[in-house]
């Protein structure tokens, strides 16, 4: 194994900030709202010598309490207080972000992919490949898709129409309503998706007598696990019960943000995998230890982009998954329930799943049509730009 090439200090000449409203194909329901359009964060980094790194973030006030407003402050006092430093490796980026602003993860993770994406570029390499430490090419990821319709015919249309173009890993939204009809709904579309991976997902919708209900009403199904069913303030005795009252796995969103919840429920028993997103973790470098961890345990893994966020997002996303070992519960790319994306050629799976060289050469893997970016910003917010000075 060979260490990366070195490169010159990296210092920014130019931050710029995109506040994005991108309206979705269809709105997206869950147990605590439905979605119409992403509310989303660009940022461009422009370095001293010309070359341009971006990075995204989303608004999610249900899971992370950020709003578009909170995360352009945010960024903008990160941008401010980064402005000065210069960047040698990316392993200096979370400490000196940690030293030097108050920023949460959202901002973090932005401006780390931005980061990330102009010292790979430097170095030539691609962002996953500037974290495998020169290992082996990493396998392709399974692309996973939620389930869409209006009624159970629709659905089995949906899921039909999918499988023929190889997606076989599918996530249910349940929780919108009484806990007899989702076992009800899920239990037919195991009858459509019989050699499909499906998990269920109720975003926190449950209490723990409701979450034993539906687990064990649809036990012997099929379902390959259901994700997230107490609140993420549920207690950890809750989570310790619901599992060794089902034979059902239990996934975790919203309840872990990092290494160090994955390893608390895990020592407690209480999970059988999780899904990982860059708006929790901080970055990607921090998703990748997250991911490696969920493997060598021999848990459950679920790569998610926010619902939705465009294919910078899921180029930062499917990184995680190629320098982190695979990601067997699935890849969620939520660009593909976007009306139109930032680039002319959006990431999209390739029979089924996602391959490294779907992303470019050098870089995070994308470059975004800075056109499309300003096109798409939202009318109820405002282009930020900074300089160095």
């Amino acid at each position: 194994m060979h260490p990366h090439p070195s490169h010159e200090a990296i210092e920014i000449a130019e931050a710029i900030l995109f506040p994005l409203a991108i309206p979705l194909a269809e709105p997206i329901r869950m147990s605590s709202e439905t979605i119409t359009h992403a509310s989303t964060v660009l940022l461009k980094l422009t370095d001293q010598s010309g070359r341009v790194g971006w990075g995204e973030t989303s608004a999610a006030p249900q899971m992370t309490g950020e709003t578009v407003e909170s995360l352009l402050d945010d960024l903008d006092h990160l941008l401010s207080q980064t402005k000065h430093v210069r960047w040698l490796s990316h392993k200096q980026i979370a400490p000196e972000q940690s030293r030097r602003a108050r920023a949460r993860p959202s901002a973090r993770a932005c401006q780390e992919t931005a980061l990330l994406d102009l010292i790979s570029q430097h170095l030539g390499l691609p962002v996953w490949r500037l974290l495998t430490q020169g290992q082996a090419q990493p396998g392709a990821l399974p692309v996973l898709r939620m389930v869409s319709g209006r009624t159970d015919e629709e659905e089995a249309r949906d899921i039909r129409a999918h499988r023929d173009k190889g997606i076989f890993h599918w996530k249910i939204k349940v929780g919108l309503g009484e806990v007899k009809e989702d076992i009800r709904r899920v239990t037919y579309i195991m009858s459509v998706a019989t050699d499909c991976l499906v998990s269920a997902d109720a975003n926190g919708a449950w209490s723990l007598a409701e979450s034993l209900t539906f687990c064990k009403g649809v036990e012997g199904s099929g379902l390959a696990f259901v994700e997230q069913a107490l609140a993420p303030n549920a207690d950890l005795s809750d989570w310790t019960a619901l599992r060794s009252q089902t034979t059902l796995p239990i996934g975790l969103d919203e309840s872990v943000a990092n290494r160090a919840d994955l390893e608390r429920f895990f020592k407690a028993q209480a999970m059988d995998g999780a899904s990982l997103k860059l708006i929790k973790l901080g970055g990607i470098v921090e998703g990748v230890e997250a991911l490696r961890f969920l493997n060598q345990s021999r848990l459950g893994a679920n790569l998610a982009c926010k619902v939705a966020e465009t294919s910078l997002s899921a180029a930062a996303t499917a990184s995680i998954g190629f320098a982190g070992g695979g990601a067997n519960w699935g890849l969620s790319l939520s660009n593909q329930y976007l009306c139109e994306d930032i680039c002319a050629h959006p990431l999209a799976a390739r029979n089924g799943v996602f391959h490294a060289d779907q992303l470019g050469a050098v870089g995070i893997g994308i470059i975004p049509d800075e056109d499309r970016v300003r096109s798409l910003v939202s009318t109820s917010h405002s282009i930020r730009a900074y300089s160095r000075s």
